[in-house]
């Protein structure tokens, strides 16, 4: 009986991955939520990573729903709202003392994020579907460098994970 992160540290768990949605319908996987529970991660002495869905719910390998707030918005538009929606979100986090120690720009993101924009499987293996991508990733990695310099680290997430050639 405990506290469950200490349990998990006396374990040898080192690291805790929360993730988060733009808006959910619910009253989980939100900013308030997230930053209750990083600031137990950081009082545990455990190493943070943020994982930024841009999505209202799961961004996964079958979906990668851009939120319902940014519906309509050209590519330019939105590849600003991955700038400002992270910067918001460190932000806020730097306001309550639990910056992340690594931030995960998107979910499973193998086929791309922020559908139909930035997917690149399939038929939209094009050069442009890649620059898309990129400009979302450049944008969320460039929030991130702002906010915490080299303190951050950045993680993409390929699902195929241990498949090399896939990768």
């Amino acid at each position: 009986a405990g506290d469950a992160l200490n349990i998990l540290k006396d374990q040898g768990v080192n690291s805790v991955r929360l993730r988060i949605w733009h808006t959910p319908q619910g009253d989980w996987n939100n900013l308030p939520k997230t930053i209750i529970m990083a600031q137990h991660v950081k009082e545990a002495g455990l190493h943070f990573l943020l994982d930024i869905h841009y999505s209202d719910w799961w961004a996964d390998p079958g979906s990668q729903t851009p939120p319902t707030a940014w519906d309509g918005l050209t590519v330019g538009q939105m590849t600003d709202s991955v700038y400002a929606y992270t910067s918001s979100l460190l932000t806020d986090m730097q306001s309550a003392s639990v910056l992340p120690d690594m931030v995960q720009i998107g979910n499973e993101i193998g086929c791309g994020m922020l559908w139909p924009q930035g997917a690149i499987c399939g038929s939209n293996n094009t050069p442009q579907q890649w620059q898309n991508l990129a400009g979302f990733l450049n944008a969320g990695g460039q929030a991130v460098h702002d906010a915490g310099g080299d303190s951050i680290q950045i993680m993409i997430h390929d699902y195929r994970g241990g498949d090399a050639s896939g990768a």
